[in-house]
């Protein structure tokens, strides 16, 4: 194409048309800088970028949070005499949103009232970007506010925006809200598609309320709308809120039925009923047939069973089931590992939590974020009761003075475990000892109870 551009064979305006399809596909191949280049390269040339130039690059950054380039190019497109219109402050509202700025995102909303553009009433995107932020939170409130203001600032609500509403409602558990919402959409004429009814769903779903999602559901068939995957998925989920395992596998049965192919969403959620009740048998049978079906289980899949595992105190399927996790080339979370060090501490199966303990360590060598420290101190703590329940209390104390020596704070649990451990053995001393210290080192109280079985044991011994 440049080479065709050089030899002067296109006219100004399909050069500039030309150059336009090369950002937009740059910016829908997710290439913010190749798309920028391109933009630049029309500067370069006697020909300038047009509103839709400017516009495609800025969406591209709105996708992808980056506010501040949104800003740079917006403040560029008006050094150059062309004035951002409602969609290039939409695409400004959408970026801020996406890096959770909310303050910048009302900055931008203000900016585009105050700068004078002619904003249609059918414009909405800027509304429910920041109504989806709010519903994505369950803040029912503030979607409900934010709809208001879409209102009183003369844009017409669209399905999209009834949507976002559907779902604060879902995700904060308001079936009644949700049903009151839809039908107010229907009174405006507007006909819900699947996604609607797949949101008032959810929000019984929410409740554990099988009755009532099954009612939707037959509801949504009614209205002409095939059922999808989402929709089982969301029955599942349902009955997986109750532990319902014949439940959630009687809606794997009709998707069968009807030729609807789970997915791993659909397998998680139906381990996760597993989970609930404890069942370590029928959750790692499921994670077989998973496998067999052709589903690969993820993370998730694998942490439902590990805590059907650790409900069902079998730690040796649990770590198992962590090293099958290994080798299908996942890697465990903080929350992964804190489940499998606490089924090994509850049987005192002390090398082996050190094991996990020192892979964790590995693991977040080189991803710091992904292992809050109050996650790592919870993680050590574990391991410092497998040594209790094991009886080896100089180990116990070992673990806890590394743990203040890499500026990890000991949980109370783990001045309390020794000091209970110490007096049970019948030693006083040092059970008190251990709470004076959970008193010196620490922020912690020491529980009442304790302070008097030591005192009275003391008493016991003198006498």
């Amino acid at each position: 194409m440049k080479g065709i551009w050089r030899r002067r064979h296109l006219r100004l305006p399909l050069g500039r048309m030309m150059w336009n399809q090369m950002i937009k596909a740059h910016v829908n191949a997710n290439r913010p800088k190749a798309a920028e280049s391109w933009l630049q390269d029309m500067l370069d040339r006697i020909f300038q970028p047009d509103i839709a130039s400017y516009n495609t690059l800025l969406k591209c950054y709105g996708q992808r949070g980056e506010f501040l380039k949104a800003e740079k190019w917006i403040r560029r497109m008006k050094a150059r005499g062309v004035d951002p219109d409602m969609y290039s402050y939409s695409a400004l509202v959408q970026s801020y949103v996406e890096a959770k700025d909310l303050q910048g995102a009302e900055r931008a909303m203000q900016a585009m009232k105050a700068s004078g553009c002619e904003i249609a009433s059918s414009n909405t995107f800027a509304y429910n970007t920041l109504m989806k932020h709010w519903a994505q939170l369950g803040e029912v409130d503030q979607v409900e506010e934010m709809f208001g203001r879409m209102q009183d600032d003369g844009i017409i609500p669209d399905s999209a925006s009834y949507l976002q509403l559907l779902r604060a409602c879902g995700q904060s558990g308001d079936p009644e809200g949700a049903a009151e919402w839809l039908k107010v959409m229907g009174e405006e004429d507007l006909s819900p598609g699947p996604a609607h009814f797949h949101a008032v769903m959810s929000s019984h779903a929410k409740l554990g309320d099988m009755e009532g999602t099954e009612a939707w559901f037959r509801v949504m068939m009614d209205a002409g709308h095939r059922p999808e995957l989402i929709g089982f998925n969301i029955l599942m989920s349902a009955a997986a809120s109750n532990g319902d395992t014949q439940g959630a596998e009687g809606v794997l049965l009709r998707m069968q039925d009807l030729e609807i192919f789970p997915d791993v969403v659909t397998i998680g959620t139906l381990l996760s009923s597993f989970a609930k009740v404890g069942n370590a048998t029928g959750a790692t049978t499921w994670l077989l047939n998973a496998e067999e079906m052709g589903i690969e289980p993820d993370l998730n899949c694998y942490k439902q069973v590990i805590k059907a595992c650790v409900a069902a105190e079998q730690p040796d399927l649990a770590e198992r089931l962590a090293r099958r996790l290994l080798r299908n080339r996942l890697t465990p979370d903080v929350y992964t590992y804190n489940m499998l060090l606490n089924a090994l501490a509850h049987a005192g199966l002390a090398d082996a939590a050190e094991f996990w303990v020192d892979h964790m360590q590995r693991s977040a060598r080189w991803r710091h974020n992904d292992f809050p420290l109050e996650q790592v101190s919870v993680s050590y703590s574990e391991v410092l009761l497998a040594h209790v329940k094991a009886g080896d209390l100089q180990k116990a104390e070992e673990w806890l003075e590394q743990m203040l020596g890499e500026g990890i704070e000991p949980q109370a649990r783990c001045y309390t475990a020794l000091a209970q451990s110490y007096l049970d053995a019948g030693d006083p001393e040092q059970a008190g000892k251990w709470l004076g210290r959970m008193t010196s080192w620490s922020n912690h109280a020491p529980p009442q109870n304790l302070l008097e079985s030591i005192k009275t044991k003391r008493l016991a011994t003198v006498g």
